[in-house]
């Protein structure tokens, strides 16, 4: 395909990759992220000039500017409480992938979206039956379910990408993230050469700037050429999915999925937009917008992912009291 990007068939040896400015924030007090003043326009000079680079302020909109900053993920969760009521559901230890965060926010409904010929595939049976089998689940079973559906829609993308150019809303988005998933995974089977290092960060912006570096057209190539060996991958159980699997998720479901934390793959730092009441909130570093969520009046699936690239959590709303 011309593509200057290729994977070898043998391991090669591992560039070093100089540090990029970017890893290096100025962190964010988490006092910061709980004060409230009347003067907003104030607080927010204030925070910009004394804790971040000017270069790392961002306009989010005319009353609320977006710091890029570095936080723990407890800071992060505290804020998501304080500014949306959320919580972890589940203990630091007891981390789960993707489809088990996502599995519990499904609701028969959605399920009864779904096109006959898929809840066929992935064992739901037919749409008429296919909503109350869901309900009868467990939560293993649903996560199962969901990998093969976030599976199968990867594919039919990928189908789609091979005839010609897609042109639905978020398509450059979907291409984006399956093309820097499947560079991770052949950088871990020594077929791309990158970063000598495993640090989340390190791989994120080696990911990021993958893709920053290639065409449209030479990307969508690349995807087309190497899925065969990369998407009979994402079947496994082993597999951690992310954003790509959640835009397949969110195509199939009609749902928004919002995910938080420091998500390496698509930030190089949290970012925090300040309204202009002074309260800063933590922004998901990762967010779908499809057609078919925008027609649906739903809330969205929220997940928390640990440590930039580590286990997801689903998040709900914290009860009275707590």
């Amino acid at each position: 395909f011309g593509s200057s990007l290729h994977c070898a068939p043998v391991p090669h040896a591992k560039a070093a990759k100089p540090s990029h400015p970017l890893c290096a924030m100025v962190p964010l007090p988490s006092r910061l992220c709980r004060v409230r003043t009347t003067i907003g326009s104030a607080f927010a000079a204030f925070v910009t000039l004394h804790f971040v680079p000017a270069w790392v302020v961002t306009l989010g909109s005319a009353h609320s500017p977006v710091v890029r900053m570095n936080m723990t993920d407890l800071e992060i969760l505290e804020n998501l409480h304080e500014s949306y009521n959320l919580q972890r559901i589940g203990s630091l230890l007891e981390g789960e992938d993707l489809y088990r965060a996502v599995a519990p926010q499904i609701a028969p409904l959605d399920v009864a979206a779904l096109p006959e010929v898929l809840t066929e595939l992935v064992g739901l049976g037919g749409c008429a039956g296919a909503p109350g089998r869901w309900a009868e689940l467990g939560v293993d079973e649903q996560a199962k379910i969901l990998r093969r559906i976030a599976t199968r829609a990867n594919e039919d993308f990928v189908k789609q990408l091979s005839i010609s150019r897609v042109t639905r809303p978020g398509a450059d988005v979907h291409l984006k993230e399956l093309f820097k998933s499947m560079a991770i995974e052949f950088l871990s089977q020594g077929r791309l050469t990158g970063p000598d290092t495993w640090e989340s960060q390190a791989l994120g912006m080696w990911a990021r700037e993958l893709c920053a570096n290639m065409q449209q057209e030479e990307m969508r190539r690349f995807v087309v050429l190497h899925a065969r060996d990369y998407l009979p991958v994402t079947r496994s159980p082993g597999h951690m999915a992310g954003n790509a699997e959640m835009i397949a998720l969110a195509c199939a479901f009609g749902r928004p999925m919002y995910a938080y934390g420091k998500g390496s793959l698509s930030k190089d730092a949290v970012e925090v937009e300040i309204n202009n009441r002074g309260f800063a909130s933590v922004r998901p570093y990762f967010q779908t917008h499809t057609a078919a969520a925008a027609a649906r009046d739903v809330p969205p699936v929220r997940v928390f992912q640990l440590d930039g690239d580590g286990p997801f959590y689903m998040l709900g709303c914290a009860g009275p009291g707590q």
